[in-house]
């Protein structure tokens, strides 16, 4: 929290205190400032402005929330896009105790297979990247100002189509594989372990380390214990639960695309009619209020920025935009403080999420599962003290024959676990057996002759 670094699209780099940010972010434009706005609005303008940065200020020293969830939850008149889900963030400390809390709530109720809803959901989360692609691509090629989150998409889209086909392997993978379910905090069912990662994505607004994630499952198995498939299968739910997180940044940026290419095309066209003279604009104003969106403060803020008098009379413009915007109970200020404040959020969450794609590729899966595997840790009392010196491979043999007996027998496998530990105990206290060397390490009751 301490510095945040925006990234200018030719790679220049500009780091900026967050304090420093949070004046940017709601400097209101004293320029658009029109004679006919009373004086008493723009000092309560301004109280409001430095309300919202005193309170964001204070966030920031906390641990609770980061300052731009505090910007979107105390700046008066938000407007909440319909496709995005706004989360209370929480500090790791905050977000260990959620997960304790989750771990014993989220109980298995029966299992079933998931792959047609988890491919049907990510089909949904890839159309959205897609046409969000496909319009900053356009908007690149017509050297249209992008926003950060556009270019961090931009970007990283060959990331975003490798996680999207290693995604789909997955499934097909799993595609018969009956996970776990659960009644998750929107009440639909789905796979208990998928609905742990999304609440973990959307509490820390996409930024999942590799810290935070052992610590995060271990105080979700302190509830009940993962399974095997379910611990193996933890980069899968992680990819889907990120690209649910993404799909309403790339949807808000979408519209934002949209809006401003409207607004462009619009603004340029008024700027030819003004050369004829004020009846002809006036004229074309009158013809254009099917392509006028005042609610939508991306629109406003590039129409704004393209009718700036430049001396081709488009003065006549700007007083109708204000008075529009007037009668709406509305002000540029407001919008252009809506469209910052957007952009700043989705800049934050787009970039947060692609280094967590990025860290699934750098983790080392098995160790993973060796540190958090409830059976792993049993299998490690082996009377016979050779299981731990095993390499992984052979070790992740043993484990998967306890899955293996688990899923054959309705029995817990930890379950299976404990039971061929003290087989394996019961057979070191006796000496009568030939071969005694064998029998007391688990390996003989796991894949060996004691193998029911």
């Amino acid at each position: 929290l301490g510095f945040i670094v925006l990234t200018a699209r030719r790679g220049a780099h500009l780091a900026l205190g967050t304090r420093t940010v949070c004046a940017l972010i709601l400097r209101p434009n004293t320029r658009q400032r029109s004679r006919s706005c009373p004086t008493s609005t723009l000092s309560k303008s301004f109280q409001n402005r430095r309300m919202v940065i005193k309170r964001a200020s204070e966030a920031m020293r906390g641990s609770s929330v980061r300052w731009w969830a505090a910007l979107h939850r105390h700046t008066p008149g938000r407007r909440v896009p319909p496709v995005s889900k706004i989360s209370v963030l929480m500090s790791d400390d905050e977000l260990l105790q959620h997960a304790v809390e989750l771990g014993r709530k989220l109980s298995a109720q029966r299992h079933a297979e998931f792959a047609p809803s988890l491919q049907d959901d990510l089909a949904s989360s890839e159309a959205t990247l897609r046409r969000t692609y496909r319009l900053a691509s356009e908007a690149n090629a017509q050297n249209r100002a992008l926003e950060p989150a556009a270019v961090w998409l931009l970007d990283n889209f060959y990331l975003l189509e490798g996680h999207l086909r290693e995604a789909h392997a997955g499934i097909d993978e799993w595609r018969h594989q009956r996970w776990p379910g659960s009644i998750g905090p929107d009440n639909d069912f789905a796979p208990r372990l998928l609905t742990l990662l999304r609440e973990l994505v959307l509490r820390c607004d996409g930024r999942v380390t590799k810290p935070l994630l052992h610590k995060f499952i271990s105080a979700c198995q302190q509830g009940g214990w993962l399974s095997l498939a379910e611990l193996w299968a933890v980069p899968l739910m992680l990819r889907l639960a990120a690209f649910e997180h993404l799909r309403p940044v790339a949807s808000g940026v979408e519209v934002r695309l949209r809006d401003t290419a409207q607004a462009a095309a619009l603004a340029e066209r008024l700027r030819a009619l003004a050369q004829a003279g004020p009846t002809e604009l006036l004229r074309a104003l009158a013809l254009s209020q099917d392509q006028v969106e005042m609610d939508s403060s991306a629109w406003i803020a590039e129409f704004n920025r393209r009718i700036q008098p430049d001396g081709s009379g488009l003065r006549l413009v700007q007083v109708w935009l204000e008075q529009q915007l007037r009668g709406r109970q509305q002000s540029i200020e407001t919008a252009l403080l809506r469209q910052s404040r957007a952009q700043a959020l989705a800049q934050v969450s787009a970039s947060q999420c692609i280094a967590s794609l990025r860290r699934i590729e750098r983790t080392h899966w098995l160790e993973f599962v060796d540190a958090q595997s409830e059976v792993e840790a049993i299998l490690r009392r082996d009377p016979a003290a050779v299981y731990a010196q095993m390499d992984a491979t052979t070790r992740n043999q043993y484990r998967d024959a306890v899955a293996f007996l688990s899923a054959h027998s309705d029995t817990d496998e930890c379950a299976v676990a404990q039971h061929v530990v003290a087989l394996a105990a019961a057979d070191a206290q006796s000496r009568d057996r030939q071969d005694h060397d064998r029998t007391h390490h688990v390996g003989y009751w796991l894949i060996g002759a004691g193998r029911p």
